[in-house]
């Protein structure tokens, strides 16, 4: 191999080295601008990656969240970690839906999973007042109804009282 295609080959290299880079830089500053949480498991489901909101929210930096189980964060608050599901998380101190997608290597063996956390604590909490203002409404209706009952049975005996009453004058 001749000196100049050495150069044309390092400078292909170089340029391909920089376009990783910059995709590299891009998918970060993407995965770093998404509000909801993401976090990234292994198999064992060793943390390897999570965005800044997790860390944000969490309160914790990423070098330190980087290697721990999740049980270190969580304390086994989630039964499975492969399904999506609705759970309350005492380190995030709120409500999350939880989405989980798996990843897979290039043989599509499972290597781990995405979970993106979306915080649904305002949705939860409209939700809880609806159901308390239900129950309010629901005892209001039950103590409407006896009061009605104890009316109609108070013009039930007035209105047998007055017939009496009636029934008597024009007797006498």
């Amino acid at each position: 191999m001749s000196l100049q295609e050495l150069r044309n080959l390092t400078d292909v290299l170089l340029a391909k080295d920089e376009e990783i880079i910059r995709i590299k830089r891009e998918w970060e500053a993407t995965f770093d601008s998404v509000p909801d949480l993401i976090i990234i498991f292994n198999n064992d489901l060793i943390i390897t990656n999570v965005n800044k909101s997790f860390c944000n929210d969490v309160g914790i930096k990423k070098e330190e969240i980087i290697g721990k189980h999740y049980q270190d964060l969580f304390y086994n608050e989630c039964s499975d970690t492969n399904d999506n599901c609705f759970r309350y998380i005492s380190n995030l101190t709120g409500w999350y839906q939880i989405a989980v997608s798996k990843l897979y290597d290039h043989d599509n063996n499972v290597i781990g999973s995405v979970h993106i956390l979306h915080d649904i604590t305002k949705l939860k909490e409209a939700e809880l007042e609806l159901i308390k203002k239900n129950e309010e409404m629901e005892e209001m209706s039950r103590d409407l109804a006896d009061r009605i009952r104890r009316i109609e049975k108070f013009l039930c005996e007035f209105r047998a009282k007055y017939e009496n009453t009636i029934k008597y004058m024009v007797e006498e």
